[in-house]
């Protein structure tokens, strides 16, 4: 038998409903897909609200055919890194997420989205609201990549364009184990090689954003 994929949409839940409600008529819903909503731990009135009109919603659709399930996942606002970890605990068991980030509170946002990074493929759309106009803006997917030692060696040493001679040279490895670190890289589209013979190396701008954050990691174990 067939697996049967699960697929959650999953928002922000603000005081103003209106943009959550004009998303899940633009998205165009099947019908047995699971809602959830995510709102901070501490009830405010306003907040309640909002779920009432949520819930009113969904009950308004499924007197019409559908059978959607929807949920209202309350997180902790006051500490970022559980409120992560809750997310992505609630949300890892879904085969497809997708994910607006359509108001409420910006460190649940931030959270949801750093979340979303940590789901990796599972999240197939991540979108936010522009303030400007209303429109919808699809979000990036970059990957949360941790680069091993001989991987950054060679991203570091790939100023301009490089042969593998050139790099076993400067890396001080042998031309067979930089080739195959420059296969792994070029899977993870952080380097590029040429079309040109012999073949010439060179760090995308992916690669270089994730060389850069690895700065940022490595100073946040110390």
């Amino acid at each position: 038998m067939a697996h049967k994929i699960s697929k959650a949409l999953v928002f922000t839940l603000g005081f103003d409903v209106t943009h959550v409600l004009t998303r899940l008529a633009e998205i165009g819903l099947e019908g047995k897909e699971k809602l959830i909503f995510v709102l901070p731990k501490d009830k405010k009135e306003r907040a309640e609200a909002s779920v009432s009109a949520i819930q009113a919603h969904i009950n308004a659709l499924n007197s019409r055919g559908f059978k959607l399930s929807g949920e209202f996942l309350r997180v902790d606002e006051h500490d970022f890194l559980k409120a992560v970890r809750e997310l992505y605990q609630a949300l890892e068991g879904f085969d497809e997420l997708f994910v607006e980030l359509s108001g409420g509170l910006r460190i649940l946002n931030f959270a949801l989205f750093t979340a979303s990074l940590l789901l990796g493929e599972k999240v197939k759309r991540m979108s936010t609201k522009l303030e400007t106009d209303g429109s919808n803006v699809a979000l990036t997917q970059l990957p949360l990549v941790t680069l091993k030692q001989n991987e950054k060696a060679l991203l570091q040493a790939l100023k301009g364009e490089k042969t593998i001679s050139e790099l076993s040279k400067e890396v001080k490895r042998n031309k067979t184990s930089v080739y195959r670190t420059l296969e792994q890289l070029e899977e993870k589209g952080l380097v590029k090689p040429s079309e040109t013979h012999p073949v010439r190396y060179s760090i995308t701008a992916l690669g270089e954003l994730i060389l850069d954050s690895q700065k940022w990691l490595n100073h946040g174990r110390e």
